[in-house]
């Protein structure tokens, strides 16, 4: 592992990883998008079961998304895990339609612990599923396993760190969370908790900001 020439990427296996600001990584290698954790439906999940969420958070996700795509014009986008909060409802159907406008780009879905809906109906949006992916000896998965001896890049945790300033105000913000063999993207989705992180000294963080991301001191 080693730092690149261009700020907020890390080299890993010859591979450039470009952290972005909008919580996902770009491999221009591949022409690739890697994004963790949209959980789209959860907000249509809550209504119906008596939770007042605005319909904005699915609007939002797909804003983010159509800008990520617009910029990079990715031949392929890898979701780890975690891409559909529940069972079929209209939230869905709403972002099967919106993945119709990039009939060029290959979708492919790492499922996660939330993928809950077959796989036939991943497949009428376009996405094809399965448990693991491996490009350039880095492993592709939902949630990290120790046991994994191939660099891996995961989701699952919705990392974050707190960052405190001098007067004693404090602010919780997502991170990507490097360690020594595997790299936690923080969550993509705009209606996901988060799980402040405890970071060992060798780790790296690169904290996500609306408009950059920052490493800080682990």
């Amino acid at each position: 592992m080693k730092k690149s020439n261009c700020n907020n990427s890390i080299i890993i296996n010859d591979c450039e990883l470009h952290l972005l600001s909008e919580k996902a990584i770009y491999r221009p290698d591949c022409n690739e998008l890697i994004i963790s954790d949209l959980h789209i439906g959860k907000a249509a999940h809550f209504r119906k079961n008596g939770i007042p969420i605005s319909g904005l958070v699915n609007k939002n996700n797909f804003w983010l998304l159509s800008g990520l795509f617009d910029k990079f014009h990715p031949e392929k986008v890898v979701f780890l895990g975690d891409l559909s909060h529940s069972k079929h409802n209209k939230e869905w159907d709403d972002f099967a339609d919106f993945l119709q406008n990039y009939p060029d780009t290959h979708f492919h879905l790492i499922k996660g612990n939330h993928d809950s809906m077959t796989e036939k109906q991943y497949e009428s949006a376009g996405i094809i599923c399965s448990q693991t992916h491996i490009s350039n000896n880095i492993l592709y998965v939902h949630e990290y396993q120790n046991e994994n001896h191939l660099f891996t890049l995961s989701g699952h945790l919705h990392p974050a760190v707190r960052l405190s300033g001098s007067a004693k105000q404090s602010l919780r913000m997502p991170c990507f969370w490097l360690r020594k063999n595997d790299l936690i993207l923080p969550a993509f989705g705009d209606f996901t908790g988060k799980m402040t992180v405890k970071p060992e000294k060798e780790d790296r963080i690169f904290v996500v900001t609306p408009d950059e991301v920052i490493e800080v001191n682990s």
